[in-house]
């Protein structure tokens, strides 16, 4: 597991150094075509434009002329942009650049302003009101918001990510029943939607992972693997759930054979940033045990990997970035502590303070920073 190669342990320290203070998601285009929306295709550069009538979780339906309506499916679909959509522009520049009381205010507006707002545009305004009131920690809030988005558009595009964040609020609360409650409210305002059976598990997984339920947690994981389309992102995050779930049973082998396999075929920032973190807290245990500074170095330099290389993208979930900032900060501690040169126990008490003071700042409420 050892990473040997000194290129690359230098090549990660400097590009940490460069990205230190780098904004987390990237700016919103905000060039609009004044009457029509356009949808960027990954494929080709096409771009197909018309008028969205609907983003649910199957695709955006974009009406090309009157009568005629097409559904493209998310994994085509490259980015959006909204016609006269200023507001909501507005409100997610705000967002991305980390102002979020302004961008909360922002969102609230297109919110109010339901009679002038499209319904598509709506969507967005619940679902970012909800994941910014979640970042600030008001967790009684965020769920209520959460439960909005659902009552409004029960089968939308947030579908899977809010439910994942509306569980996530309610299991920071410890409020595991609170979270099964919410599984199955989302399980019936999910019936109907095609393809949906991975989220569902992955979701159900979710919960029995924060009660330490592996083996549950391990089926849950499994199912939702085999039930999503192959090399999908729920596909993806259901391996890495399932390596986890390996670790907590006490397989690490096992596990470990998922989250190298990970590494190679990965493509979601997110997973790859959820292998590189597990593998590197394995290290960090073998790195005390032995109390062996070059083992911990390795395991720093995987932490470093999903604070520079695989960051989330933008209204994606931000939990491996905050993992990645609290396990560096950890290990440098650690390593802090078994130096015997004075220069290097120094440098390396300053780097793990910037490490948690960079997520502090960034995520004051953070679940990892409640972590030992």
């Amino acid at each position: 597991m050892q990473m040997q190669n000194s290129t690359m342990k230098t090549w990660l320290v400097a590009l940490a150094a460069l990205f230190v203070g780098a904004v987390l998601f990237a700016s919103p285009a905000l060039a609009q075509k004044k009457d029509k929306d356009s949808v960027q295709l990954k494929a080709g550069g096409k771009a197909e434009v018309g008028k969205i009538t609907a983003e649910d979780f199957a695709g955006v339906s974009l009406e090309i002329k009157a009568g005629q309506t097409k559904v493209i499916p998310w994994a085509d679909v490259g980015s959006i942009d909204y016609s006269n959509a200023g507001a909501l522009d507005e409100a997610l520049e705000a967002l991305n650049s980390g102002r979020l009381d302004e961008a909360l205010a922002s969102f609230e507006k297109v919110k109010t302003e339901a009679g002038k707002t499209r319904p598509v545009l709506q969507q967005h305004a619940l679902y970012n009101t909800a994941l910014i009131l979640q970042r600030q920690g008001k967790f009684d809030a965020a769920a209520a918001a959460y439960k909005e988005l659902f009552a409004a558009f029960p089968r939308g595009r947030y579908l899977r990510m809010a439910g994942e964040n509306w569980i996530s609020t309610l299991l920071a609360k410890g409020d595991n029943n609170a979270a099964e409650a919410a599984v199955a409210t989302i399980n019936l305002a999910a019936q109907g939607a095609t393809g949906i059976e991975g989220d569902l598990a992955m979701l159900k997984a979710r919960v029995s992972e924060s009660k330490k339920s592996w083996a549950d947690a391990r089926t849950s994981y499994e199912a939702a693997e085999k039930a999503a389309p192959a090399g999908s992102d729920v596909a993806q995050e259901a391996k890495l759930g399932r390596a986890r779930a390996l670790v907590g049973e006490g397989k690490r082998a096992d596990a470990e054979t998922l989250l190298n396999d990970i590494k190679k075929t990965g493509t979601s920032n997110t997973v790859l940033a959820g292998a590189w973190n597990t593998l590197a807290e394995l290290l960090t245990e073998d790195g005390r045990s032995k109390r062996n500074t070059e083992i911990l170095v390795d395991a720093l330099l995987m932490h470093l990997r999903g604070v520079v290389q695989y960051l989330p993208l933008p209204g994606a979930s931000t939990r491996e970035y905050e993992r990645a900032l609290a396990g560096a900060s950890l290990v440098c501690k650690y390593i802090s502590e078994l130096e015997t040169n004075g220069d290097r126990k120094r440098i390396y008490k300053q780097r793990s303070d910037e490490h948690l003071a960079r997520l502090k700042k960034e995520f004051p409420n953070s679940s990892f920073l409640k972590a030992p």
